[in-house]
């Protein structure tokens, strides 16, 4: 498999970072089952990708530890959060942390994928297609069921490096750091 240079080999990599700095994301943690236990990830990549059949995207850099996991699974959730869940995005995203060790409540579905109690939205997606591209992969995902009471208040949005709440639709739009 050839790989594109590194970003930090690349000419317009330090401007391409900087503009998605500024550009706010939704967040959300994605889990999966692996060989060798739960594996998750804080992704600020998902995006929707068609309703008919429902499937999403996202992208996941390519030599993280919890990549194999996710894509060679058969099925992934994909935790959508809210603001109170920003320790837990912060946790799923530091390394070298045991993401589903003590201080994490999390259970196996009856499918077997690690689902983060107290979440309010789950997507259960089945993995359709992974593509290199360049220091990650993107994966597109056949979403098979969605549990939860959906948001319970303020959306958590990553942008310049941290998470901010951003206020519920029908209030006033303000955001805030988190």
């Amino acid at each position: 498999m050839t790989r594109a240079p590194l970003a930090a080999e690349h000419p317009v990599a330090d401007a391409f970072r900087a503009a998605f700095r500024a550009h706010p994301a939704g967040v959300a943690i994605i889990t999966a089952l692996s060989a060798d236990g739960p594996v998750g990830v804080t992704a600020s990549s998902v995006a929707s990708v068609s309703v008919r059949p429902p499937a999403v995207s996202f992208s996941l850099t390519a030599g993280a530890r919890a990549t194999p996991g996710i894509v060679g699974g058969t099925s992934v959730l994909v935790h959508l959060l809210d603001a109170e869940d920003a320790p837990l995005a912060r946790r799923f995203a530091a390394p070298g942390v045991d993401r589903f060790g003590p201080g994490t409540q999390w259970e196996l579905t009856d499918e077997g994928e690690p689902r983060l109690r107290g979440v309010g939205t789950a997507l259960r997606c089945r993995v359709h297609r992974v593509l290199d591209v360049g220091d990650s992969v993107l994966v597109a995902a056949f979403v098979t069921g969605v549990s939860g009471a959906g948001h319970r208040g303020r959306r958590l949005v990553y942008a310049e490096r941290s998470f901010h709440s951003l206020a519920p639709v029908s209030g006033p739009a303000a955001m805030t750091n988190e």
